[in-house]
């Protein structure tokens, strides 16, 4: 029966390598696969196993050749991450490890290609509830960049092998090769244990199609072993982001914890994809060093973007921003200001200065994406005696001071300064302070009344460099708060200069007793707020 079964593949293949497709009748495929299941009865032989899903995939392509290899421009499609609720885990999506393109690679959380006319948000939910089974809301997707302003480009040819002697000829050109293409921009060289397959592709969206085939001619004459399902995918494409809400994280990973239990038909779910949450940090690094762990053709010109997720995770939002009311992106006083300019069309002349936020994404990237720094807090987590904990804080500060702020940072700092009147008040906002249980008052720094650009750059520093003065670092100690967990954004608020203002505690910031207890002076009130007033 196995002589049977390989000389059906290979008869099958090479009708495919010869791009005759409707020579192939799919009744003649459907008994090929059924013969191949009696072969593997209980067994999980990886042979055949390889044998049964491969002939899967040709009966799919008997059915739909004229789908599947038409026309490939034009076929726009819109990719969606699913981000944790607090925007620090992605959702991915792990494939089969016997699909046809990309087997067991990572990729996005879900994709859908919307026909003209649909709604590209309607379409995602509806995506996105096939893939991770929530009822996903079309008003919640943001997009990222504007509408197919991502350049996908797949150029590939695939390489089985149905036998002992072509495995190893497939397997010793894959060695070869890998080491030859290495250095060469844009040629990528992999090979499936599990599937017995050889895959050189390109994702470069400047490589022809011909340089690719060139290899693929190359590797068939050395090793006889033709090459099947060429593809030439050149697509613009649409990127959402779709933040989850606690529950909708729940009920995924229950999803995935029931699919890691599942006992159903074995061959049925063996190359089922898997969902998985990995830290967006985690991800960004292993993306750069292990990009063949991903399905390039989709996450490539996302996961390697640095414009794009600083657009995901923005340094700058507005405060009337959806997402200003996260304490963890804009910090208490930003949380709460989103909240109180929300109210202005309840309350009669309530008035609230115009806000941008300088997120705690800024602060992640910029602070604590510098080594030297983020090993520091690390240290400074761990240290016990006054004196050490005071010298490590200093010279965080003084790390942070020097820091140079990117030209593209400080050009749309320049921007709100000017769009605010020039002249501004920047305001500490950390996501441990002004909370319902934790009020740190006057341990961060604000800088009112600036009126230069270079005053209001220097204080963005100042802020982020108080997260680590002494009495805040303190503060955290004494309430259990890892400094590593401690962030910073900043308010740039329009300055208007007050007759009197104070600080009002909610609790006693003693005692913790639910009490309202209020300071005000005249004037700017910073007295109050430092604590010598």
């Amino acid at each position: 029966m196995l002589k049977q079964i390989q000389d059906d593949l290979i008869y099958i293949r090479e009708s495919f390598s010869a791009e005759e497709y409707s020579q192939v009748k799919p009744k003649r495929v459907e008994g090929l696969i059924e013969r191949i299941k009696t072969a593997i009865g209980d067994s999980d032989n990886s042979y055949l196993l390889s044998c049964y899903y491969t002939a899967k995939v040709m009966l799919k392509v008997a059915k739909f050749h004229d789908e599947m290899f038409g026309k490939t421009e034009g076929k726009n499609s819109v990719q969606i991450l699913a981000m944790s609720s607090d925007m620090q885990k992605v959702l991915l999506q792990r494939r089969g490890p016997y699909k046809r393109l990309f087997a067991d690679k990572y990729t996005v959380s879900a994709n859908t290609k919307p026909k003209q006319g649909q709604s590209i948000k309607g379409e995602a939910a509806k995506a996105l509830k096939r893939e991770v089974h929530i009822g996903a809301e079309a008003k919640r997707f943001r997009q990222i960049g504007e509408s197919e302003s991502y350049h996908n480009k797949l150029s590939s040819y695939d390489f089985y092998a149905f036998n002992e002697d072509e495995e190893n000829e497939l397997f010793k050109t894959y060695n070869k090769l890998r080491n030859e293409h290495s250095s060469v921009k844009g040629i990528l060289i992999d090979y499936s244990q599990k599937k017995r397959c050889l895959c050189v592709y390109s994702i470069n969206t400047e490589m022809e199609q011909d340089e690719i085939k060139k290899i693929a001619d190359q590797i068939q004459e050395d090793t006889k072993v033709p090459y099947i399902y060429p593809v030439a995918n050149d697509y613009y494409n649409t990127l959402l982001v779709y933040q989850l809400t606690k529950e909708e994280e729940d009920t995924i990973r229950q999803s995935v914890q029931a699919q890691d239990s599942e006992n159903g038909d074995y061959l049925k779910t063996l190359d089922s994809d898997k969902m998985k949450f990995i830290s967006r940090a985690e991800l960004c690094k292993d993306f750069l060093k292990n990009p063949q762990k991903y399905a390039l053709d989709l996450t490539g010109p996302y996961f390697g973007n640095t414009k794009a997720w600083s657009e995901i995770l923005p340094d700058i939002i507005q405060a009337d921003n959806p997402l200003a009311e996260m304490v963890f992106i804009s910090g208490g006083k930003g949380s709460n200001t989103h909240i109180l300019r929300g109210l202005r069309q309840k309350i009669s002349g309530l008035n609230i200065p115009d806000t941008s936020i300088l997120t705690t994404f800024a602060y992640e990237r910029y602070v604590f994406g510098v080594q030297a720094i983020r090993k520091d807090i690390e240290s400074l987590d761990k240290a016990k005696e006054d004196n050490e904990i005071e010298n490590i804080s200093k010279r965080i500060r003084d790390q942070i001071l020097e820091i140079k702020l990117p030209e593209n940072l400080k050009d749309k700092i320049n921007e709100i300064f000017a769009k605010l009147g020039c002249d501004i008040i920047v305001r500490s906002s950390s996501n441990v302070e002004d909370l319902k249980n934790l009020t740190a008052a006057g341990q961060a720094k604000s800088f009112p009344h600036l009126i230069t650009k270079e005053q209001a750059h220097k204080s963005v520093l100042e802020v982020w460099a108080s997260l680590f003065s002494d009495g805040f670092v303190a503060y955290r100690k004494s309430n259990n708060i890892r400094h590593q967990d401690a962030s910073m954004a900043i308010l740039l608020q329009k300055y208007i200069s007050p007759k009197a203002a104070g600080v009002v505690f909610s609790r006693h910031p003693e005692t913790q007793r639910p009490v309202y207890n209020y300071t005000a002076n005249p004037g700017s009130g910073e007295i109050v707020v430092d604590g010598t007033g």
